[in-house]
């Protein structure tokens, strides 16, 4: 077997039918570290900053999505911190600027990181605002009770409260050619909640990502993506799209504990805020931003 940059075009005609089963591997192994990237990324890093939230790192038709399909993120689990602090307690915690949560281009939602004192990352996230004092924070389930406690550990007085709500709410995905007009056209005429009061939201990664929703515990799937059509595929087949793009999220892909914010791409899809005050781990992530230091990154890859 050889391993070739994703980069690189691979011609699979049936590429999406394979993403409708589950993969026999484990999507970590779609990502690894590059050593002595440092002189590839100088020459791209300018580029890929500009293309930031509308592209992937690389191209490749080894996964596209030639339908609109959906499915159910067992693995992902959703915390909620609510309460009149809540923006102010996350953000001197995040790597991403929660004040600007609400405002364009983020759209109610944004990535980001909970960092250590060493600039590393811990737990990796997508958070969605519900309501002004409401923030939900989409983490790796198997993540979700260390992120509670660090979280309470840091309460202190802070007027807000944290709790795992997965045994409550549900959350879904949806990609494919026609997700991005249903998404526009919804968000345009009701905002971020559809007609049946599902909370929708872009993936503020990417926009190839599709959306995301987050729908009470065992209910349906959002009323148009039955009119429409939309099939259900297995998790699997989103993680094998997703890492095609070289979004690594969880505790495997990222390295929790050693992956950097930059090593792992993070600030290129928009989980990264350089002009926001302070926060844990934020010395290191800057001193590496502004030098220009980024000796490895996370790149995907295929075996063929």
């Amino acid at each position: 077997m050889r391993v070739a940059s994703i980069a690189r075009s691979v011609h699979a005609t049936s590429a999406f039918r394979a993403l409708l089963r589950p993969a026999r591997q484990t999507h970590s192994r779609g990502l690894f570290w590059r050593n002595g990237a440092s002189v590839w990324w100088g020459q791209r890093q300018q580029q890929l900053q500009q293309r930031a939230g509308t592209r992937a790192l690389h191209c490749s038709s080894e996964a596209e999505a030639t339908k609109d399909v959906w499915s159910r993120l067992k693995s992902r689990s959703l915390v909620l911190v609510e309460g009149t602090d809540a923006v102010k307690f996350l953000q001197g915690m995040t790597t991403n600027d929660f004040v600007k949560l609400a405002e364009p281009p983020h759209g109610r939602s944004m990535a980001g990181a909970f960092l250590n004192n060493q600039g590393r990352i811990l737990y990796d996230f997508i958070a969605t605002l519900a309501a002004p004092d409401k923030i939900y924070l989409d983490v790796c389930a198997s993540q979700s009770q260390d992120l509670q406690k660090l979280l309470k550990k840091f309460k202190l007085r802070a007027k807000v409260t944290i709790q795992d709500v997965s045994d409550q709410l549900d959350l879904v995905a949806a990609l494919g050619p026609d997700v991005g007009q249903w998404f526009v056209s919804t968000t345009a005429s009701a905002g971020d909640v559809a007609k049946d009061g599902t909370l929708i939201m872009q993936d503020p990664r990417l926009i190839d990502l599709g959306v995301r929703a987050i729908v009470p515990k065992g209910s349906g799937i959002p009323e148009e993506w039955q009119k429409g059509g939309w099939g259900e595929v297995p998790e699997e087949a989103f993680d094998v799209y997703r890492v095609c793009r070289g979004v690594g999220q969880g505790p495997i892909e990222l390295s929790s504990g050693a992956g950097m914010p930059l090593e792992c791409n993070l600030e290129l899809f928009s989980g990264v805020a350089f002009n926001k005050g302070c926060y844990v781990g934020q010395e290191l992530t800057a001193r590496t931003h502004f030098r220009g230091q980024v000796r490895k990154r996370l790149m995907p890859f295929v075996l063929t």
